[in-house]
């Protein structure tokens, strides 16, 4: 939308009539609105982006937190073992491997559980970002919508029977 510049000084001359000072607010109020709803649509984008950043990092820390809970998994594995033989209890036995088989299925589970977490916080985090780029891309559209035809209202006060100076 190109802005008259006619339009946009309408009125501010002190000797403007009324009707022309009320196209030019009208004009400055079209122009104003278009920039806020601009404004407007780059918060949604900035919001979405950093809602987007925020999810790959809560993903990553789900597994990081994951690989550190396997880690001291692999620890517990171990000290078993010692702790086995030093009783005098051979690790291939059935006590022994069975113990060792449910600190695994512990370990992975909790493991499991902290990828899930990560990346359900993710998943939520993005469906904000996604709102917040559609709140903004509306936003944006209301303001224009409202600046168009503040716009036309203005454009037509000024071709109608009001002199611009």
């Amino acid at each position: 939308m190109c802005v008259s510049l006619s339009l946009l000084t309408a009125g501010l001359d002190a000797g403007a009539t009324g009707a022309q000072q009320e196209v030019g607010g009208l004009a400055r109020q079209a122009g104003a609105q278009g920039i806020a709803a601009l404004g407007g649509l780059a918060s949604g984008v900035m919001q979405s982006r950093a809602a987007r950043t925020d999810a790959d990092a809560a993903s990553a820390e789900g597994r990081a937190r994951a690989k550190r809970i396997r880690t001291a998994g692999q620890a517990e594995v171990g000290r078993s073992r010692v702790d086995a033989i030093g009783a005098g209890v051979s690790v291939n036995s059935g006590s022994a491997l069975q113990a060792e088989r449910q600190i695994v299925q512990n370990v992975e589970q909790d493991a499991l559980s902290a990828i899930v977490t990560g990346d359900s916080r993710a998943s939520a985090m993005r469906s904000q970002g996604r709102q917040a780029m559609i709140n903004g891309s509306l936003g944006a559209l209301s303001g224009m919508v409202t600046a168009a035809d503040k716009w036309k209202r203005a454009r037509s006060l000024s071709i109608g029977n009001v002199p611009l100076g």
